[in-house]
């Protein structure tokens, strides 16, 4: 095996480098005794590693002369020797073996850390789809729930307003029926338009609240007015399309039709 000398001092009993530093793949060493040895049991050794007794005192197991460590992990050791007969004269051999670049400690930071990063990416992922997911779940509830609105331009509604234009009709107010019969076609026109979108422009939401006032002014005579701040510009915001109609309807059903030329609805 090679090693790399870390100082140049030398052991005076074993003429090696007092640190001996071994590369990774060298898992496999063997020390050479020149001491002429006739029978193996004569020999014993002891192998440390990292302060711990990893192969306790025993005898020489290979040839006489040399012996022979097999599979070493990386890290510090002391091979220890001595002779059976004076067991109390021991000779030591510190030595080491490199890690492996990815067995480093720096290396098994990186590692740790990089599977820490994608645990927390996985979760920020899956807690982002999940957002996701409840975000279009409750898009889906808004739009089912615009949609709903949107249908209280409902059925008695329209008959409402055919009756009414019926009776001017039948008055014989041809230009108020023909006024309003050309109002209602429009906020029906501008119904189907719009009903598609989730969102329209303000000033085409109050276009379309403005159509449906008068057509209920017919029904119900009442003073109304829709004022917008001048800090608004109508045109750049948008909402809901008919996400008002039904508040103003409730407005006029509950608060005007009973009082006729009273009433007063004012939108702001």
């Amino acid at each position: 095996a090679r090693w790399a000398i870390q100082d140049n001092e030398l052991d005076s009993l074993t003429l090696l480098p007092k640190k001996l530093i071994f590369a990774a793949h060298n898992d496999q060493l063997i020390f050479y005794l020149k001491t002429n040895i006739f029978e193996r049991s004569a020999l014993e050794y002891q192998l440390i590693k990292n302060h711990q007794v990893v192969v306790p005192w025993q005898s020489n197991e290979f040839d006489n002369n040399l012996i022979w460590l097999k599979e070493l992990p990386h890290g510090a050791y002391v091979l220890s020797i001595r002779f059976a007969i004076q067991r109390h004269n021991v000779t030591q051999i510190p030595f080491s073996i490199r890690p492996f670049w990815w067995q480093t400690t720096q290396a098994q930071f990186a590692f740790a850390m990089a599977a820490v990063l994608v645990i927390f990416a996985s979760v920020m992922l899956f807690r982002q789809r999940l957002k996701l997911r409840k975000a279009k779940q409750e898009k889906l509830r808004i739009i089912n729930e615009l949609q709903a609105i949107r249908s209280q331009l409902n059925p008695h509604f329209v008959f409402n307003a055919l009756n009414s234009i019926q009776g001017l009709i039948h008055q014989n107010d041809l230009s108020a029926a023909n006024y309003y019969l050309t109002t209602f076609s429009t906020l029906l026109r501008d119904s189907l338009h719009h009903h598609t979108k989730e969102f329209v422009p303000l000033s085409i939401e109050l276009k379309t609240l403005d159509r449906y006032i008068k057509l209920e002014n017919l029904r119900f005579p009442f003073t109304y007015s829709i004022d917008v701040d001048p800090a608004i510009n109508p045109d750049n915001i948008e909402i809901p399309y008919l996400l008002l109609q039904p508040i103003v309807e409730n407005a006029i059903k509950h608060g005007i039709s009973g009082r006729y030329q009273q009433g007063i609805l004012q939108l702001r």
